[in-house]
């Protein structure tokens, strides 16, 4: 599978239709030999004058619109004294014509005129045709025919006159007819005949041309017919039953021959003009109608055959002929494939048609990859690992401060007790070891490793907070043990101290007390003369002497008494402390002053949080979305196609592209 973004995918199918084959169509070759006009009795128009045989005393000329070269005949033998007269249609007038200025012009004019012809003498030629305009020169009995068809036409359907009298002519209503002139005959190789008369071929015509659509029960060996959109059925008859259909621009009106017999029928509103052929002007015929032709209906045209070709089609249903095309570009509807693997290879459920001249089709289309449904919502699956997430990014950062905190403390007692370096380098190494660990779990998340894996990470954030608070522990009773240490040296030392100022003291008090209590002795030894000499002293005087001195030894007795009693406690108190062992002393910690400052970390409970573990993991790639109770799994790369099948199929979920794929 390919990798990249999903988006929408434009696809294309490229079609070769060298070998297709078209049921039938008219073919027109643009590099067909031109056709020829034959000469003769049957030609193309070429100016060339009528022979002798034209020359008398009165022309007789009928003219369509458009008949110039009839006219231009007329005027010249009307120039030459001959008198001339002119069946024309309501509102031609010769003004700006060749008989302008002929004398001797008499101008009757009717609701249609039949052909353009002109009878003179012994001659007689119709023209006719659309495009290149054809003269037929008439045999005796066509010119016979013609010539009474001109007057019965001159006669009795003329609805105004004019005269040339040497100026303009004045057209009035037509006079009455001098005699009369019997209808031609329905065997006239010259007649009329109905409007709607479409009988140009008979059974006997091998080269029929018609310029309307053919009968369907028509049957020759070639025809020509104005090629269209339409009469595809007949014509296809006609193929099958050995018909060449064909068609060119020859001008000429209805007509069909067997090269020994022929017929014309020109065009009419109120009537066509029929004309029968002799075998000379049948045969003329047969030479331009068996000539070569630019357009033919064909059946079963394979398309490659004509790709290198100057040609254009005409099929059927269409309004004009058309070339092929070497390439078409067909675009077709979006497809929106129900599976998202689809996309790559989805196409159209059905193709266009071609054009039926198109040598190769491109079909071009735009697969959209299905799509999360617009206000699709966050499944609640989702909200669920979010919640798991959110309690352990929060547990995360608790251990990080913990863990910051115990790297301040322990800091706090390298500075402190440098004694403890070795075991503060123990921390250090501890504390290491916890915040790789911390990073490692920080750059996860549980939702990302489904429930078991959620279990597992959340176990190892729990490790860690134990040892973080254990962490915490082992530094403060480090921290406790190094205080108590310290307060342990300072009492010993004061102890020590103690000790030896006492007994650096007790011989110097000792020695005091000895001269103290000697002091005492002497003084009793006074104390008892002067009290012996007083019981025998007779003289007052003496005697009061010696009661002064006798108090005066009281006190001195009693000073000394008392100082040995003083010295003797010192000493006593002295040995005692000489004799009393070191005892430690804990010394009591003060209450923190801060609420937090010095607070033990105490990990969370990671059960709370595993028993809110979903029995559900994620999809491991996309997004888990839900909308009018449906799942998607909502992948945005090629690449994650595969597993994403398989996360969808655990979670019971439609695989989707993003919104606005």
């Amino acid at each position: 599978m390919s990798r990249g973004s999903i988006v929408g995918v434009r696809r294309t199918r490229s079609v070769d239709r060298r070998e297709a084959v078209l049921e039938s169509a008219w073919l027109h070759r643009l590099d067909a030999p031109s056709w020829e006009s034959p000469a003769g009795v049957l030609s193309v128009e070429s100016g060339q004058p009528l022979d002798q045989s034209a020359d008398g005393d009165v022309v007789l000329v009928m003219t369509k619109p458009g008949g110039g070269a009839a006219l231009e005949h007329a005027a010249g033998i009307g120039r030459g004294g001959a008198r001339v007269y002119v069946l024309a249609e309501q509102g031609w007038t010769p003004t700006g014509t060749p008989l302008e200025h002929v004398p001797r012009v008499l101008v009757r004019r009717v609701a249609e005129v039949p052909a353009t012809g002109l009878v003179a003498g012994t001659a007689a030629v119709l023209w006719f045709g659309t495009g290149p305009t054809w003269r037929l020169v008439l045999t005796v009995r066509q010119r016979d025919a013609l010539r009474q068809l001109f007057l019965r036409c001159f006669w009795h359907r003329a609805v105004d006159e004019a005269w040339s009298s040497g100026g303009a002519f004045q057209f009035r209503p037509a006079s009455e007819r001098p005699f009369d002139v019997p209808e031609v005959t329905g065997d006239a190789s010259v007649r009329l005949t109905s409007s709607s008369d479409g009988s140009v071929a008979d059974e006997r015509a091998t080269h029929t041309l018609l310029n309307h659509a053919p009968p369907t029960d028509l049957s020759c060996r070639r025809l020509w017919t104005a090629p269209s959109g339409g009469q595809k059925g007949p014509l296809l008859t006609m193929l099958q039953a050995g018909c060449s259909v064909t068609w060119d621009k020859v001008g000429l009106p209805d007509a069909s021959t067997d090269g020994r017999k022929g017929r014309l029928l020109l065009p009419g509103d109120e009537a066509r003009l029929r004309v029968e052929l002799s075998p000379e002007q049948a045969s003329a015929l047969l030479e331009v109608l068996d000539g070569p032709a630019a357009w033919s209906f064909q059946a079963g045209l394979e398309l490659g055959a004509f790709a290198d070709q100057p040609v254009e089609f005409w099929l059927p249903g269409a309004d004009g002929a058309m070339e092929l095309s070497r390439e078409v570009r067909l675009d077709m509807p979006t497809v929106q494939p129900e599976e998202l693997r689809e996309v790559l290879e989805a196409a159209p459920a059905q193709w266009s048609p071609p054009p039926p001249l198109a040598l190769g089709v491109v079909y071009a289309w735009e697969v959209l990859p299905p799509t999360v449904p617009n206000g699709a919502q966050d499944d609640p699956l989702v909200g669920q690992w979010r919640n798991v997430d959110r309690d352990w990014d929060k547990r995360l950062a608790v251990v990080r401060g913990a863990l910051e905190t115990a790297g301040g403390l322990r800091a706090s007692i390298g500075k402190t007790f440098k004694r403890l370096m070795s075991s503060i380098m123990g921390f250090e190494r501890d504390e290491t070891k916890l915040q790789e660990e911390l990073a490692a779990l920080a750059a996860e998340q549980p939702s990302g490793h489904g429930p078991e894996g959620a279990e597992d990470l959340l176990g190892r954030l729990g490790k860690l907070e134990e040892e973080i608070g254990k962490l915490h522990v082992d530094l403060e009773q480090a921290e406790k043990k190094a205080r108590e240490d310290e307060e342990r040296a300072r009492q010993q030392e004061a102890w020590a101290s103690s000790v030896s100022a006492a007994r650096g003291e007790l011989p110097s008090k000792k020695a005091e007390l000895e001269a103290a209590r000697d002091e005492q002795g002497a003084v009793g030894v006074q104390f008892d003369e002067v009290e012996a000499a007083l019981a025998e002293e007779q003289d007052k005087k003496k005697k009061k002497d010696l009661r002064a001195r006798k108090h005066k030894l009281t006190d001195q007795r009693n000073r000394a008494a008392q100082r040995v009693r003083g010295l003797e406690q010192e000493i006593e108190a002295l040995e005692v402390r000489v004799a009393e062992p070191f005892v430690y002393k804990p010394r009591p910690t003060p209450p923190s002053k801060k609420k937090d400052k010095g607070r033990r970390f105490v990990p969370s409970a990671p059960k709370k949080t595993i028993k809110a573990i979903p029995d559900d993991a994620l999809p491991s790639v996309g997004v888990l979305k839900k909308h009018k109770g449906k799942r998607y799994v909502v992948i945005e790369d090629w690449s994650e196609l595969d597993i994403g099948e398989a996360e969808a199929r655990r979670l019971g979920a439609k695989l989707v592209a993003k919104e606005g794929t």
